[in-house]
């Protein structure tokens, strides 16, 4: 708690230096109303939709919107996708000036497409411009000119069950590093790609966990909880390692805290130490990312009334003991990407130099939490169920 209210405190004196420059909402914002749509000369052939990759094949158009000092966000334009020009010293390149959001668009049972809570994309992406002193922006335009991108790509959005249109908006600022104090420019661009899985081999499949506190990801008064490349970046390393060690993904730690998996949010679901059911998750204070999956399974678990859902730190110590204890019913990572993913092995590598694997217990069965929330989002995504959570695209 000392440590909690320690950052609380420095996040209060921190804010004044962390603002965008005053007058980036004096000027222009973004109307969608301006949109131009320059419909591609030479568009590609659909891939196989049988065999999508996650997020490497690229759809025909993109939007592009440059901002600039003193006179704010131009015309919204969709265009070719095409590569980018930039100059060598920007600040996207050299201090790592970018910050960009993960979406999906779904193709439902009904022929409607939709995308999932979208409005709470742009407003993460709006804190995390905020966070790096990049333009801020109209949340509600740039989601009307998504909204018009993903229509212009319809075709792209695969029809199958399980699959999407994975959509990446990004903004970078695009000043020499000599400027990187005074941003006088910067572009915000969005993406698509037709997607399959995240994780190869199927819709679901667990994954394996290494868990060593030697290396961190994240730190009270970070950018922890934004999302920039610079938070992913440096996690290569460790991730590889995992791998050497027969791991897909990095369970990070914070000293002893568990905080995130991967780039996905994580949850327990246990008897706790008072012999309640609990989903546990670790709570918004910096070091995670404020997923959106995250937000929905807590949201949908608490709405069901059938457990206690908690947001609170806990330590890996206390998950090997509920391991020990045969406490642990599932554990799951969540995000926009991989959606819901069981953990059945975490590898434990304390500083001392010992090692401790424990099997965890998965369910995959309709009748456990973890299936009924995925079947739940699955649902409302594809929709199978009505929900105020979807965006219809017409």
């Amino acid at each position: 708690m000392l440590r909690l209210q320690a950052y609380r405190n420095f996040s209060k004196q921190i804010r004044r230096f962390v603002q965008p420059a005053a007058s980036y909402e004096e000027f222009n914002d973004i109307k969608s109303e301006n949109l131009e749509i320059h419909h591609t000369k030479y568009p590609k052939e659909k891939p196989d939709p049988e065999n999508l990759p996650f997020a490497k094949i690229m759809s025909d158009h993109m939007l592009v919107i440059e901002w600039f000092k003193g006179y704010g966000w131009s015309s919204p334009i969709i265009k070719t996708h095409e590569p980018l020009m930039l100059h060598p010293g920007a600040g996207a390149l050299q201090y790592g000036s970018q910050i960009y959001e993960g979406m999906k668009a779904y193709h439902g049972v009904d022929g409607q497409i939709r995308m999932f809570r979208p409005e709470c994309n742009m407003d993460r992406f709006w804190k995390s411009a905020h966070r790096m002193a990049l333009p801020t922006f109209n949340q509600k335009e740039l989601l009307q000119c998504i909204h018009a991108l993903v229509n212009l790509e319809r075709d792209w959005v695969p029809r199958q069950e399980g699959k999407s249109l994975y959509i990446r908006p990004t903004l970078i600022g695009l000043d020499p590093a000599s400027d990187i104090n005074d941003i006088k420019r910067a572009l915000l661009f969005v993406i698509t790609s037709p997607s399959g899985p995240y994780f190869p081999g199927g819709k679901m499949r667990p994954v394996s966990l290494l868990a060593n506190p030697q290396h961190v990801r994240s730190w009270y008064g970070g950018i922890g909880e934004v999302k920039a490349g610079g938070n992913y970046g440096p996690t290569l390393y460790l991730q590889r390692e995992a791998m050497s060690k027969d791991c897909d993904q990095v369970l990070w730690l914070y000293e002893d805290q568990v905080t995130e998996a991967g780039g996905m949010n994580i949850f327990v679901h246990w008897i706790n130490d008072n012999g309640d059911e609990e989903l546990l998750t670790a709570p918004l204070n910096s070091l995670i990312l404020p997923g959106i999956t995250r937000q929905s399974c807590i949201e949908i678990a608490k709405e069901w009334g059938n457990v206690l859902v908690t947001e609170k730190e806990f330590t890996i110590q206390e998950v090997v003991k509920a391991s020990h204890q045969n406490r642990i019913k599932h554990i799951f990572a969540c995000g926009t990407a991989a959606v819901i993913c069981p953990v059945n092995r975490l590898v434990y590598e304390p500083l001392d130099g010992s090692k401790e694997e424990l099997t965890i217990p998965y369910d995959m069965t309709d009748d456990s939490l973890m299936m009924k929330l995925y079947n739940e989002l699955f649902s409302i995504q594809f929709g199978k169920k009505p929900h105020p959570w979807v965006y219809n695209v017409n």
